[in-house]
């Protein structure tokens, strides 16, 4: 999921410094910022949205990989 943060823009430096943290971050830490975040499933209308239900300091992070991931993948 790191290595598909994009870091551009006005923020870049803060990207990068977000980026690397993701990459050296222990797998537990991981799992409890990134997959363990509480959050409402709304099917409706031909369409899923996804409510946070609470705030982490990874929240910016976990939407910008979210976009990335959003995009068909270029290999």
């Amino acid at each position: 999921m790191a290595l598909l943060l994009p870091a551009e823009g006005r923020w870049k430096e803060r990207h990068k410094q977000e980026k690397q943290s993701v990459l050296r971050m222990e797998f537990k830490r991981f799992v409890n910022a990134f997959v363990r975040v509480p959050a409402l499933v709304i099917r409706g209308g031909r369409r899923v949205v996804f409510k946070l239900l609470s705030w982490n300091p990874w929240q910016s992070v976990l939407l910008r990989a979210a976009d990335a991931l959003r995009w068909p993948l270029r290999c």
